[in-house]
């Protein structure tokens, strides 16, 4: 039997913690497996040979390095992770991760390649792969997988390769096209000129005051088609503006 470790954050004062920590200590013993729970690198090296699975609870980094130097496989629980950085902490370490085919690993774990992506609730598979590495595959397989996984997270997850991906996304926000605040102003004063222009116009129904004011009043939605034109001409230069500036950018293209 190998020595199983489970280990992760752990705050005592979190009661899902606790909680959790006592079910699956519970779990392990009804399977007539030998437990023992750890916090520090002395008590984890004094471990007895004949416990089964260790829990380490919030271990230090030290500790944490040494776990993964001396691991086969990591098996990453998490469902839908918005990233997760252990498996690319242990990729980064030469080992394969046994991951959950929602969230963050679906970007960081390749298939077959780095290690497993398995559907959460399929405990078979997951049950499948890890016998699968710890009794079957050799250790030069082991070994070349977690070559994949480091190549992979020098190559596409390093801080130049984050940095670029962040600049890239910035760039493309910086090129979109936006409508600015104006046109949206100028399109709620249109529609406060055409309100106008209603009530303005059912109340030069009214005779007495058409008799009054036959100097000053003005045609029937005099405005709001002053509105409807001043639109039209805008959209007009603005997509001749679009287009010269698409043949600016093709010429300069191919001048490169």
């Amino acid at each position: 039997m190998k020595l199983i470790g489970i280990s992760g954050g752990y705050d005592n004062r979190v009661q899902e913690n606790v909680l959790y920590h006592k079910e699956l200590v519970k779990v392990a013993e009804a399977l007539g497996l030998k437990t023992a729970t750890t916090k520090t690198i002395v008590t984890a090296l004094n471990v007895p040979d004949d416990v089964d699975i260790l829990f380490l609870l919030s271990v230090p980094n030290t500790l944490k390095v040494m776990l993964l130097k001396s691991a086969r496989l990591l098996v990453y629980t998490p469902s839908n992770e918005h990233f997760g950085i252990v498996p690319l902490e242990a990729m980064l370490a030469g080992v394969p991760v046994l991951a959950a085919n929602t969230g963050g690993p679906l970007e960081t774990v390749v298939e077959g390649m780095t290690g497993w992506l398995c559907p959460p609730e399929d405990i078979e598979r997951w049950t499948a792969v890890m016998d699968k590495v710890l009794h079957k595959m050799s250790d030069a397989d082991v070994k070349k997988m977690g070559q994949a996984g480091i190549e992979r997270v020098k190559r596409e997850f390093s801080d130049v390769k984050m940095a670029e991906r962040l600049d890239d996304i910035i760039t493309g926000m910086a090129a979109t096209e936006r409508r600015s605040a104006r046109e949206l102003s100028s399109f709620v004063l249109t529609i406060g000129v055409f309100l106008f222009d209603t009530a303005y116009y059912f109340a030069s129904q009214n005779q007495e005051l058409k008799k009054r004011l036959a100097t000053l009043l003005l045609p029937p939605f005099a405005l709001t088609i002053l509105s409807t034109i001043s639109w039209v001409a805008y959209f007009v230069i603005g997509y001749s503006a679009k287009k010269k500036e698409e043949q600016v950018a093709r010429a300069q293209a191919k001048a490169r």
